[in-house]
């Protein structure tokens, strides 16, 4: 084979394997109507986003917590660079699984395969997440309400009442239960 065969074979090579990854190399641009032109342009504008993002996702395969690792920094990494805000949802596409799953590997339930690391991996990468989800709320680019419902729902966080039931004083506490049982009546025959 001819070097410039050799040359031609390993572009093509190239071209279908980046092909597998990129599920949709046509990229398409959303319109959407609506009364608001702004706000039709702002979903327009986060749809184009997330498009481009899964566009760059292929089907993720990994045998370990190293090529894991890899994935989640290159989700983080797009999402920076596309400017769209990094989600659970998102990191769990980007894995190539579903909320539910990345929430049993995160548990333990069914990472067999990679171990107990793998559950590490998910907790820091889902523990990043949230973290600039509260700083976004503390700095005052996000709804406070907004951070609660995310915590309350992806992060575990609940509220908290703390209740404390207990008698001032004791009743019949200087009563023998035979004096107890005499002040009783006995109704049954």
């Amino acid at each position: 084979m001819a070097k410039k065969d050799i040359v031609e074979t390993g572009k093509d090579i190239v071209e279908s394997n980046k092909k597998s990854w990129v599920r949709n190399s046509n990229p398409i641009t959303m319109s959407v109507k609506d009364d608001d032109p702004e706000r039709s342009k702002k979903k327009a504008e986060l749809f184009d986003k997330l498009y481009k993002l899964q566009s760059r996702r292929g089907i993720a395969k990994f045998a370990s917590v190293a090529e894991m690792e890899t994935i989640i920094d290159q989700y983080f990494y797009d999402c920076a660079d596309i400017g769209l805000r990094p989600t659970i949802r998102g990191l769990a596409g980007a894995l190539g699984t579903v909320y539910s799953t990345l929430n049993d590997w995160e548990n333990g339930s069914r990472d067999a395969q990679l171990g107990s690391s793998c559950s590490l991996v998910i907790k820091r990468a889902k523990q990043f997440i949230a973290e600039f989800d509260e700083q976004s709320a503390i700095e005052g680019y996000d709804n406070p309400i907004l951070f609660m419902f995310r915590a309350k729902n992806y992060y575990g966080m609940k509220d908290v009442q703390d209740i404390n039931i207990a008698p001032k004083q004791n009743l019949e506490a200087d009563k023998t239960p035979e004096m107890i049982e005499q002040d009783i009546p006995i109704d049954i025959e």
